[in-house]
């Protein structure tokens, strides 16, 4: 009876956790549905809906797992092809990598850090010394941008309700920038994609000092070599919650020709090639 009891409690706190982070994520739902709604109305989409299906052929996603360092040369080879076709995504500080002299195309600001934090600001100011890559960000984001062309998506994401992908409107997909930059690569017209740096491996890195306090160890390419854990007050269930919703929010793409590049990667939804491999695929065009 007594390990039955402690199963039971076990159960019900985890239950509480979960809808407790349910709770907290549809307050935030809430919250920018208000934005999306005000900015739909002045009609920030032309950008994007001018570039529906207006590319064709291969597009390179290059997110910044640590992943993207397993075969420097090669991939940097690739970046450079994918740069030369206008046709490389890039995601948060690539500008700060080592191959940032590998101009991107497309550069991901999705993520409202970028405008409320002002070292992360400091990013977009550097972006915006080029005003030859195009900048994608949320509808609700009203930074005014100086020099570059600016492309608007929804943003909003219903993940256990719709199964859309179109990022004009609210999609089911988790609210991750990497996915939604497949989501806006699909729906500009390419055909393939080949994307390197998503690794989402970084529950593995986690541990537990103390009650209520989960700490990360920093996983991006720009990290440095000794990197300082930071702390977070959600508990373990919210954690592998999260991960467990963005590996099913990619469900909705497994349709499309989308390529995976790099061996420590944990998604498997699509396939993996090597870098040869995503070279040949231009070839092919």
């Amino acid at each position: 009876m007594k390990i039955f009891r402690n199963f039971s409690d076990s159960y019900n706190t985890t239950f509480i956790e979960l809808f407790s982070w349910k709770l907290t994520v549809a307050r935030t739902f809430i919250g920018e549905l208000k934005k999306y709604i005000i900015n739909f109305s002045v009609n920030k989409y032309n950008s994007l809906s001018k570039l529906k299906n207006s590319r064709s052929g291969v597009a390179v996603i290059c997110a910044l797992g640590p992943s993207i360092y397993e075969d420097k040369k090669a991939l940097r080879e690739l970046l450079t092809k994918a740069s030369n076709n206008k046709a490389l995504f890039v995601i948060n500080h690539y500008l700060t990598t080592e191959f940032a002299d590998i101009k991107p195309s497309f550069q991901v600001l999705s993520d409202d850090n970028f405008f409320n934090n002002p070292v992360s600001l400091r990013y977009v100011k550097l972006v915006e010394n080029f005003p030859e890559i195009d900048i994608i960000t949320r509808v609700s984001n009203n930074y005014i941008f100086t020099n570059n062309n600016v492309i608007y998506f929804s943003g909003l994401n219903f993940p256990t309700v719709l199964k859309t992908k179109n990022p004009k409107f609210p999609v089911g997909y988790s609210d991750i920038s990497i996915i939604h930059t497949m989501a806006i690569a699909n729906f500009i017209g390419f055909s393939q994609i080949v994307v390197c740096g998503f690794d989402n491996n970084r529950f593995m890195q986690i541990h537990s000092v103390k009650p209520g306090e989960i700490l990360f160890k920093g996983m991006h390419a720009y990290d440095s070599d000794i990197i300082e854990n930071w702390g977070t007050r959600d508990t373990m269930a919210k954690v592998l919650a999260s991960h467990l919703s963005i590996l099913k929010s990619l469900n909705l793409f497994k349709k499309l020709k989308i390529f995976i590049i790099g061996e420590s990667s944990l998604v498997d939804i699509f396939p993996k090639i090597q870098i040869r491999e995503a070279l040949d695929l231009f070839q092919d065009e």
